[in-house]
């Protein structure tokens, strides 16, 4: 049953239809054709859904479009963060590239982090789309699929020879 509808509770069976409508919203920006490009950042990487190795460096990654050269780059851990809860990775980088690569090392192991790169000079910013882990080891196929490489957080790498039976074979 849904929310009472005047004095009437709303029962549906399982032969009713409900009809759940959302949006999406897209913004689009001006690429020059038309007049000058906006200033905007956009975070490509880690944008949601990565599974980082703590202690390993990897990379943020973004571009800039516009007259955008001077960043800050936070990181933030937990559920919406408040202003006071972004952690400084670096204030006042300097980029003129469109593609921007800042080296990075985890230091924590946790699955809701989110990496913010804000202007240093305006309220311009943007946010991972999503969270992303940071995780105490990895692992990694090779090309064969019968060696298994776990990346650990001290870069050591520990090496799994064993060969996988595959469906259906049997090795007597």
């Amino acid at each position: 049953s849904f929310n009472q509808m005047g004095d009437q509770p709303l029962f549906f069976s399982r032969y009713d239809a409900i009809d759940i409508k959302s949006f999406i919203t897209f913004r689009v920006a001006s690429t020059g054709v038309l007049g000058p490009i906006e200033n905007d950042i956009v975070v490509i990487r880690p944008n949601g859904g990565e599974n980082l190795v703590v202690g390993i460096e990897d990379e943020i990654i973004w571009a800039t479009y516009g007259k955008v050269s001077l960043f800050d780059v936070h990181y933030a851990i937990g559920a919406n963060p408040t202003e006071d809860e972004w952690n400084e990775i670096e204030l006042n980088y300097v980029s003129n590239d469109s593609i921007t690569k800042l080296p990075w090392t985890w230091g924590l192991v946790d699955n809701l982090y989110r990496v913010r790169i804000k202007d240093s000079n305006s309220d311009l910013q943007d946010i991972s789309g999503w969270y992303f882990s940071v995780v105490p080891s990895q692992l990694v196929n090779t090309s064969d699929g019968n060696e298994v490489i776990n990346k650990t957080s001290d870069g050591n790498e520990v090496i799994n020879n064993s060969k996988m039976k595959k469906p259906g074979k049997l090795n007597w």
